[in-house]
């Protein structure tokens, strides 16, 4: 459905995600980081929910919505990665990385997306048979069940080669 020289006009929205990609921790933002942030929103960042994977292992995805909270994206993107940064806690000699960027995901599998992490490096996978059965069930009650579902499957093959296309994982 979404395949040719007319996919980048149908690309369905794109939620931008923040992970820590290096072997290190996520979070140690630096002063000007909570500064801007605190300036521009009149909030105090470490009052926002915070998700960090190898924290969250009874409560899964309690706070995951942190990671692309507009507020926190839009001052990471302002800034770049070296001035958002804890310069005091990443430094040359302490072995950690900061490794912090934006992944694109599909709006519509926000709800199936998940964070894993080893040794602070994180990745983005999502869990599409989820999604799948989500259809499914969707379908049910539905007068043209094979128009709808058809449509819903073709917009899922297009989340499933945007992903391969970007090497996020799902299942």
């Amino acid at each position: 459905m979404f395949t040719g020289w007319l996919s980048w006009l149908l690309v369905p929205p794109l939620t931008k995600v923040l992970i820590h990609a290096d072997y290190g921790e996520y979070g140690m933002f630096s002063d000007e980081f909570h500064r801007t942030f605190r300036d521009k929103y009149e909030v105090d960042f470490e009052t926002t929910p915070q998700y960090y994977p190898h924290l969250d292992k009874l409560h899964h995805k309690v706070g995951i919505e942190s990671r692309w909270d507009p507020r926190t994206v839009e001052v990471f993107e302002q800034l770049g990665p070296e001035r958002s940064r804890d310069k005091t806690r990443y430094t040359e000699d302490c072995g950690r990385v900061f490794g912090l960027h934006i992944v694109e995901i599909p709006t519509a599998l926000l709800d199936v997306m998940y964070i894993s992490e080893y040794d602070g490096l994180e990745w983005v996978w999502c869990n599409t048979s989820q999604k799948y059965r989500d259809i499914l069930m969707e379908t049910l009650g539905i007068d043209d069940v094979l128009k709808y579902t058809q449509q819903r499957v073709n917009e899922m093959k297009w989340y499933e080669e945007y992903l391969d296309s970007k090497n996020i994982l799902y299942l």
